[in-house]
């Protein structure tokens, strides 16, 4: 039986895309494996998400301050 190296497979060429974007700190999957609609395929690493939250947070309570400072100093303009 003859032989060769050279082949062509056909297939469909499906393009994904993550909901965010981020540094993949683990792929979930391997070559070749069959996947369907919603499976996860990779995780994405949460850290700059979680700095950027306890940052929101802190800009938040400093906002709150903030707020209260100017709040009494208008009831006091407002007394006077």
């Amino acid at each position: 039986t003859p032989m060769t190296d050279q082949a062509r497979v056909n297939g469909q060429l499906i393009r994904i895309s993550p909901e965010v974007s981020g540094p993949i700190s683990q792929v979930l999957i391997t070559n070749n494996s069959i996947v369907k609609a919603g499976d996860e395929l990779v995780t994405i690493d949460p850290r700059p998400f979680e700095l950027a939250v306890k940052a929101a947070k802190f800009d938040l309570q400093q906002a709150a301050q903030s707020y209260e400072a100017d709040s009494a100093a208008i009831s006091v303009a407002q007394a006077n």
